[in-house]
């Protein structure tokens, strides 16, 4: 068991292992979101025939999966370890990426209009499971600090 969700003192050691894993994990996320939302995803999605609606989805998609924090900390309520909650759903959620990498070279010949509404798909599971394993971050972090 972590000393970190047992609510006793963690060690000096154990701290600045949590710190470090922290500290490379921001800067995976800051690679991550520049990748999946700089103007190169942009173009990205102009070639294969994205049109304004579907960025409206696109961007409007996070907004409409918020309220699955309240979903997530509700579960985080009932856990004594946040930790595998907030790593799971975040690594689950980053994945869908792949398949919107993968569609166009997996299936040259798919109708871009479908392509395009698989990949939203994907791209709104993603962001569910992001929602989802927010609060056990925070909660996670407040036993840090």
């Amino acid at each position: 068991m972590n000393p970190l969700d047992s609510g006793a003192a963690p060690s000096s050691r154990s701290l600045r292992h949590a710190l470090r894993t922290v500290t490379i994990a921001g800067c995976l996320a800051m690679v991550y979101v520049t990748g999946t939302s700089s103007p190169l995803a942009t173009e990205f999605f102009r070639s294969l025939g994205a049109n304004e609606i579907h960025f409206g989805l696109l961007s409007g998609i996070p907004m409409a999966v918020l309220g699955l924090q309240f979903a997530g900390a509700l579960a985080v309520n009932h856990l004594s370890r946040r930790k595998p909650l907030f790593m799971t759903s975040l690594i689950a959620g980053r994945l869908m990426y792949l398949p919107v990498a993968a569609l166009p070279f997996l299936y040259p010949q798919m109708r871009p209009d479908l392509m395009i509404g698989l990949m939203i798909a994907a791209i709104a599971l993603g962001n569910a499971l992001a929602q989802f394993g927010g609060p056990a971050w925070f909660s996670w972090m407040a036993d840090l600090v």
